[in-house]
């Protein structure tokens, strides 16, 4: 699986990372603890990142080229407002080239599948609203 709902028993610290883990287990508690309340939702999996970055390698290419941008400038005599910038600039890079990027479609299929669950198991006709981690 490449996306796993919140409230999946299958969720593990390695395959949804942490932050995923937490919400899997605060979802899974909800349904026991009335005061927390945890909406519903899924978590795109490592496999899905690993998949993903195999698929784009010149995103994984300009990520590794991160360290040693950051070794150059920190070597040079640059001020912490030049290293900041420079960040900042390969940050913007990394950001616009992750866009740039396509999702497999597999993944792009798993996911229209758990959008459709939760549109499906929502009682309202209001729209959704996600929140992207």
């Amino acid at each position: 699986m490449l996306a796993i709902p919140f409230n999946s028993s299958s969720a593990t610290l390695s395959n949804v990372g942490g932050k995923g883990y937490n919400l899997s287990i605060l979802s899974r508690s909800s349904t026991k603890l009335p005061n927390i309340s945890v909406p519903s939702g899924f978590i795109i999996t490592t496999t899905a990142y690993d998949n993903f970055i195999k698929e784009n390698l010149h995103l994984l290419q300009l990520i590794e080229g991160v360290d040693d941008h950051l070794v150059a400038s920190t070597d040079n005599e640059n001020n912490d407002n030049d290293q900041i910038a420079n960040l900042e600039s390969v940050s913007s890079m990394i950001q616009s080239t992750f866009r740039d990027c396509t999702l497999s479609k597999e993944l792009r299929d798993e996911i229209k599948e758990r959008l459709l669950d939760i549109n499906n198991s929502e009682s309202s006709t209001e729209e959704c609203y996600f929140a992207v981690r």
